[in-house]
């Protein structure tokens, strides 16, 4: 038998080398000689025989391409795997997108833990049934699957993958990592951790598409056919804990220490969870344990939103399904604890923030302020200095162009009004539907003709995402039927609120205020003015100074 020490030593001393051996295609090599000696003999006099360093390089490669001649699938490295794959209604979806030919470069990315490598391997069922040319690498193996016709192989060696890379007829698909900028068609499947796709997000022709969530019934229908052993009773309140991920709610439902990661989540979490919660990015010290991304599955009206517009006709709205991306609380159990776990801070903080909001718009100047009916750019909205804190029981002793609070707090729809046309609502959430009986509570003050502004007034760090909020009824339901003067006037706005304690009532650069309508003057803050004495509250009709001009 051929001692394997001369090829040893001819192997290590290419060392040197540029295009040497990694450790991986070492490995692999040695694996492939110790697991069949008898062509050692043939291996060494080969490699004696090659002319230079670069030859050796070469034949050395090749054998490990007849070493991976007898590659194992992909599904079969992981013993682990399921043998059955749930093709789920978003997989065709996504599909069919990928495989469009005007698709060069495209983002596949969800939570962690409802699929996305499955859908990986769907992709390479589909286009391995067409005859494609595929590569697929994984954040999980160092090596590269390559699917070309009749061959396949895997393969270490950067060079031979680069090949493919280079070719625009070739399907890169990559799972968990981020991809070179290539000619081959790209496909990263990933999680929303920025480091997978920061740099892909800016390759050119790249798009993104979003995977939903498990919904219950397909948990069922997974449960079923592949944990059929697990009860459905405690599936069901997994779901109703982890939200529609698979992972936890199926494959790891009876593991006790992957069950405890949620408990684990929540002591940890800090109250910056909520500065995410109903926007479109998530920090990277969130753990998507506990805030879920959320996308826009097709619907069964044909993707369309229908909304009467002013005269009544009806507008058809087109969305891109799979496109909207907002973060949520995995669910009612998970937000439920986090909140309970904040809930005094929380409640303190958002009466002392809303004090700070009507102290600031009291004491005068400008405040940013953007449409929710239209794109329009960003407005400022000039507020008058007034001193006196203005609080009403009865709505017919609000006088016009003061700064009126209601004396309860808990005031259907508003927060503040200066009639005849401006009404407040302060709010820290994203979601702040306005209850239609509020508004028609005080349709006596306000002006029969003309736009009644509702502003919406949150801090900086909303506004830029904030929306257009729905009517509701006293129960929270949506509003069949809409007041219609409240239609037809009612004009929703969203105003920045700087609650930081860093900055004050900003002017427009160029703009002219009258000193009739001075603002705060420089140096007051969020900060300070909370701290100022509060002013002796009038009731009834009141002597604030000054007036909020109209638009």
């Amino acid at each position: 038998m051929t001692d394997p020490t001369n090829i040893l030593n001819i192997v290590n001393g290419l060392a040197s080398e540029t295009s040497k051996l990694d450790d991986g295609e070492l490995a692999c090599l040695f694996k492939y000689f110790t697991k069949d000696t008898t062509n050692l003999a043939n291996v060494e006099k080969c490699l004696v025989a090659c002319p230079n360093n670069n030859t050796k390089l070469l034949y050395l490669r090749e054998l490990l391409k007849d070493a991976s001649s007898e590659t194992p699938r992909i599904w079969d490295e992981d013993p682990y795997k399921p043998l059955t794959l749930l093709i789920r209604k978003c997989y065709r979806d996504l599909a069919s997108v990928v495989l469009d030919d005007n698709v060069r470069r495209i983002r596949i990315t969800g939570n962690p833990g409802i699929g996305k490598t499955y859908f990986g391997y769907y992709l390479l069922y589909l286009l391995a049934r067409q005859g494609r040319t595929i590569l697929y690498e994984s954040v999980a193996g160092r090596a590269s699957y390559v699917f070309d016709g009749e061959e396949t192989f895997l393969t270490f060696d950067k060079i031979i993958t680069h090949s493919y890379k280079s070719r625009r007829d070739v399907w890169y698909i990559v799972d968990g990592m981020e991809p070179e900028e290539v000619k081959a068609k790209t496909i990263l499947v990933c999680s929303p951790k920025k480091s997978h796709y920061a740099n892909f997000d800016k390759y050119p022709l790249a798009t993104i598409r979003l995977m939903p969530e498990w919904s219950l019934d397909e948990i069922h229908k997974c449960r079923d056919k592949m944990y059929p052993d697990t009860d459905i009773k405690k599936v069901d309140k997994l779901f109703s804990m982890w939200g529609g991920i698979p992972r936890f709610v199926l494959e790891k439902a009876d593991d006790y220490v992957q069950q405890q990661k949620l408990i684990n989540a929540v002591e940890i979490c800090g109250e910056k969870i909520f500065d995410y919660i109903g926007g479109h990015e998530a920090g990277p010290e969130i753990s998507h344990i506990l805030i879920h991304l959320w996308t826009n599955p097709p619907t069964e009206e044909e993707d369309k939103n229908i909304d009467d517009d002013v005269n009544g006709q009806v507008e058809y709205v087109r969305e891109i399904p799979y496109t909207q991306q907002m973060y949520y609380f995995a669910s009612d159990y998970v937000g439920g604890l986090v909140t309970e776990k904040f809930k005094q801070n929380i409640l303190e903080k958002l009466l002392r923030d809303i004090e700070i909001a009507h102290r600031m718009l009291r004491g005068g100047g400008n405040f940013k302020y953007r449409s929710l009916e239209s794109k329009d750019g960003d407005l400022y909205q000039p507020f008058a200095k007034q001193e006196d804190v203005l609080i009403f029981s009865d709505i017919g002793n609000i006088e016009n162009d003061k700064y009126y609070q209601p004396e309860i707090k808990n005031f259907p729809s508003i927060d503040a009004i200066c009639a005849p046309n401006i009404l407040l609502q302060m709010t820290t959430s994203i979601l702040h539907p306005i209850k239609m009986v509020g508004l028609d509570k005080l349709r006596d003050k306000l002006a029969k003709e003309g736009d009644i502004h509702f502003y919406f007034v949150v801090p900086a760090q909303l506004y830029d995402r904030y929306q257009k909020q729905r009517f509701v009824t006293t129960k929270e339901n949506n509003v069949r039927k809409l007041s219609p003067w409240i239609k037809q006037q009612v004009k929703q706005y969203v105003l920045s609120i700087d609650l930081s304690g860093t900055s004050v009532p900003s002017r427009p650069s160029g703009s002219s205020v009258p000193s009739a309508r001075s603002s705060v003057q420089s140096g007051s803050s969020a900060t300070a003015m909370s701290s100022m004495q509060s002013p002796t509250p009038k009731r009834g009709k009141g002597r604030g100074r000054g007036r909020p001009p109209k638009n």
